[in-house]
């Protein structure tokens, strides 16, 4: 004897749809903020490396407290993703801080050397922001100076927290052709 079971359309479209959506971003699109036209202390706008973006990219003076400081708009208070596109081709690592109107909220942040001074990479890092305008500094660190820096970007910001696990799934209304499928929701940021 074959017994076949079929849930109902009605069930399966119920299960379905809080699936659905899953897998379209929803993300922000990224806004780029070119290096070159930043202010720039302590460093200068160069071109003499290919692979930039724009029309250049800054090189930070060898010295401690060199920086580049951006002007950003926020649509809205929050953390947003903020990506360092650099190159640094030393074998030294040149770390910045990170601050955002006059604050550091990322102390020492890593730059390691790349290929060559040709070769981008990125760093990312969270960031909280104000509605409306907001000045974010890359400040060198070192005596070293910071990396050679082509541009930042602003993103929405990764979820970095991860969701909770479901609560305990139950089965009611039992019938011959239907039956109510429940669980606890997860809990994430």
């Amino acid at each position: 004897m074959n017994i076949r079971r079929v849930l109902p359309y009605g069930v399966a479209a119920a299960l379905a749809l809080p699936l659905a959506g899953l897998g379209q971003g929803t993300a922000l699109a990224a806004t780029d903020y070119q290096a070159e036209d930043a202010q720039i202390s302590q460093g200068t706008a160069a071109t003499n490396h290919t692979g930039y973006t724009g029309t250049g990219f800054v090189d930070y003076t060898n010295i401690k407290g060199s920086y580049v400081e951006f002007t950003v708009s926020a649509a809205s208070s929050g953390t947003a993703a903020l990506t360092l596109r650099y190159a640094n081709g030393t074998s030294t690592e040149r770390p910045m801080d990170i601050s955002v109107g006059g604050t550091v909220v990322a102390s020492g942040v890593s730059f390691p050397a790349t290929a060559d001074w040709n070769t981008w990479v990125t760093k990312t890092v969270n960031v909280p922001l104000t509605a409306g305008t907001d000045k974010i500094r890359a400040t060198a660190t070192t005596a070293n100076g910071g990396p050679n820096l082509d541009r930042v970007s602003l993103d929405a910001a990764a979820d970095t927290q991860a969701p909770t696990r479901p609560g305990q799934p139950s089965c009611s209304d039992i019938g011959e052709n239907s039956l109510t499928l429940a669980w606890g929701a997860a809990t994430d940021n």
